[in-house]
């Protein structure tokens, strides 16, 4: 019974141990490269988004006339 115990106890201590020393170790991740590429990819996604809204739109306003027109 002893035994078993201790071995509920090391199963416990053990990943909170394993996660303990990976929080003291972790370095800083640099983020800039990844933050200044989106930043520049959103003026043509924003350009895109616009173009499908605008396809969007006229395919919607050709229904509206064309069910009008029946």
């Amino acid at each position: 019974m002893r035994l078993i115990k201790q071995a509920k106890k090391a199963i416990v201590v053990a990943p909170a141990a394993f996660l303990a020393s990976g929080a003291v170790m972790a370095q800083e991740v640099d983020t800039a490269g990844l933050v200044s590429t989106i930043e520049g990819a959103m003026g043509p996604v924003g350009a895109v988004g616009l173009a499908v809204l605008g396809v969007l739109a006229a395919i919607m306003v050709f229904s509206l006339i064309r069910r009008v027109m029946r």
